[in-house]
């Protein structure tokens, strides 16, 4: 098998992901496999975390980046890492430097909440009906909440995934959530069960491993 990897000059691969992966984790990924690899054809779509499972179950995709969908039936998991949920902001914000925050005290400033669809409202939405509060925008966007969040006093909520860019300029501030019911959003590589014969999907999935070495995410969690 690595034999045949090492061979690999031609082929195809197609690639289901989610917003933030294809902002941050996926183009270094791409461009290290396209180098490696240049006879092969790399197709990408954007999709929300279930409409990667589905492109992947349905065979319009060999792997899928998603986080936590609805169901995983058909699906093989090749990689997962535990991604912590926090409130994103301003740093010239009131709470930018605290230590953690509860939705509670987010909840006196303008909110950029997920909408139904995406993980990150599957997860936040394990809050009772007394602690929801009600934002001013629901958005299918990371990108967009992260936006709305570098501007003035409004708060958004997602992982660190998508905006490593505007935390190590100093444009965003990430605050974990202590809610102990929050738990992390996880981050999972898919294929369908049983494929075989997809080399090059074998291939990109070693770049991932290296990309996203399991002890660097061990060592986080027990922080």
């Amino acid at each position: 098998h690595l034999s045949a990897l090492r061979g690999l000059k031609r082929g195809s691969l197609r690639i289901a992901t989610v917003e933030s992966v294809s902002v941050s984790i996926l183009p270094e990924l791409l461009l290290s496999f396209a180098a490696a690899y240049p006879g092969i054809d790399v197709t990408v779509t954007v999709a929300g975390s279930d409409a990667v499972t589905t492109l992947v179950r349905d065979h319009d995709a060999d792997l899928g980046f998603t986080f936590n969908p609805a169901t995983l039936d058909g699906l093989e998991v090749e990689l997962g890492r535990d991604m912590q949920v926090g409130a994103t902001m301003s740093p010239k914000h009131a709470l930018a430097k605290m230590k953690s925050v509860t939705i509670a005290d987010c909840a006196a400033y303008p909110l950029a909440w997920p909408q139904r669809g995406l993980s990150l409202r599957t997860i936040l939405d394990r809050l009772t009906p007394a602690e929801l509060p009600k934002p001013v925008f629901e958005c299918n966007s990371l990108r967009l909440m992260a936006t709305l969040a570098r501007r003035g006093s409004c708060i958004g909520f997602q992982t660190r995934i998508g905006i490593e860019d505007d935390l190590s300029k100093g444009r965003l501030v990430f605050v974990p959530l202590s809610e102990r019911r929050l738990t992390p959003d996880r981050l999972m590589v898919v294929r369908r069960a049983g494929q075989v014969g997809r080399l090059a999907a074998d291939a990109f999935i070693g770049f991932v491993r290296k990309a996203l070495p399991e002890e660097d995410y061990v060592r986080k969690s027990e922080r």
